[in-house]
């Protein structure tokens, strides 16, 4: 897994929201993704939560974390 820096979704939420629809999107869409490509593997997260999504800073570029355990 690669090293991700910034905060969590929950926490960066709290600057950003609310978010226009135009930006929150492709956060979404890049959500979406990430763990479609995670099943794609036979990997699920199981208990996916905003603390497991970092958002990169000065950006809004997500990665999704917490699949350490599976």
């Amino acid at each position: 897994m690669e090293f991700a820096t910034g905060e969590s979704l929950d926490v960066a939420m709290r600057h950003l929201a609310p978010l226009p629809l135009d930006e929150a999107l492709p956060m979404l869409a890049a959500i979406a993704s990430a763990i479609d490509a995670a099943w794609s593997t036979g990997l699920g997260h199981g208990a996916l939560h905003p603390r497991d999504i970092i958002v990169a800073p000065g950006t809004l570029d997500v990665r999704v974390t917490g699949f350490g355990i599976v």
